[in-house]
Order: C-alpha cells, then structure tokens, then sequence
C-alpha cells in the first residue's frame, strides 16, 4: 500500500472557488462614527472593506445600495444594537482567512470566542487564526474583536486593544463606555 500524502495545511490548500478573482472596486464612502470616521469600499460582488479611515479623510457619503446598507449597520451597532451582517462581502484573503472569518461570523453579539476555539475547529494553529484576523478589513461586518486569549482577555487587533475593549464593553451592555 502507497502511503498518503500529507495534507498540507488549510492556508496552503487551494480550495476550488474559494477565492474568486477580485473585482475592482466600485464604491467608496468616508462617514463619521462614534469611534472616528469609517472608510468602506465595494465592488460589484459585496463590501470590501470597512474600518476606521486614516486621520484627515475627506467625507465621502456612500451611494444607495449595499454599501450604504453596511455603514448603516455599522452605525447601528456602535449605538448598541445587536445586529450582524448577512449581505454580501467580497473580502479579499485566501482560504484559511476566509475560513476563519465565516468562523467568526457566526459568534454572536455579546459572545466571545478564543482563537483556541477557531483553531481546534479548523485544525490550525490559534497564531495561524491571529493572523488571518489581523488581516481582516471588514471592522464590524466580520467581528474580530469577539475573539479573546484563552484567559478571556483581549488579545491583538488590527485598530488598537482600546478600540477592542471598547467594543466588548458595548456589546455587553455598557454602551456608556462608546463614544471615548
């Protein structure tokens, strides 16, 4: 009997449309928020990207449509509802990054999940799982932020340890901590 090939590790494996082709973005907005303004871009196919924008970008209201939906949704939950995005996203990131964001899609508002947990699930290493996290572009829309250290703390995030704790404030209830 020939012996099996290794599997090589989910970041590696090509995962047959996976990953399309990325579209050129179509749409870009700037809007102010509670926590500094946020930036988002789409393209035909879904949000890009959504994060706080770099200091000094120029306000840019979004047009009609699902890029406007998201930044909506955005606003809404950094006022305290306990929303989660189900439009779509066009994200760009290879495989084991997308699995770790469908991953932490699902963890609901008010939870928490460790990159322990995420890692076990997809048979990776918990740094792997930090990684694909700090290369998450979508603030909100995918919540890296309910993502914690096995003690529970707040570990790495790509817009400050600050914002993060901020955000795990207000979705458990203290909204008082959201605006600084």
């Amino acid at each position: 009997m020939i012996p099996a090939a290794p599997v090589p590790p989910l970041a590696r494996r090509a995962v047959p449309g996976s990953a399309p082709a990325p579209g050129p973005v179509v749409l870009r907005a700037v809007v102010p928020s509670p926590v500094g303004a946020l930036e988002a871009a789409a393209t035909a196919r879904g949000v890009r990207r959504l994060e706080p924008a770099a200091p000094g970008a120029a306000a840019a209201p979004p047009p009609p449509g699902p890029l406007a939906e998201a930044l909506e949704t955005a606003r809404r939950m950094l006022a305290g509802e306990p929303l989660a995005w189900d439009g779509a996203l066009d994200p760009l990131g290879d495989a084991l990054e997308r699995a770790v964001w469908d991953e932490v899609r699902r963890v609901p508002w008010g939870r928490t999940t460790t990159y322990g947990a995420i890692a076990r699930r997809l048979g990776v290493a918990p740094r792997e799982v930090g990684a694909a996290l700090g290369a998450n572009r979508l603030f909100l829309l995918v919540p890296c932020h309910r993502v914690v250290a096995a003690d529970g703390s707040p570990r790495g995030f790509r817009w400050g340890l600050a914002l993060k704790a901020r955000l795990l404030a207000l979705e458990s209830g203290q909204r008082a901590l959201l605006p600084p």
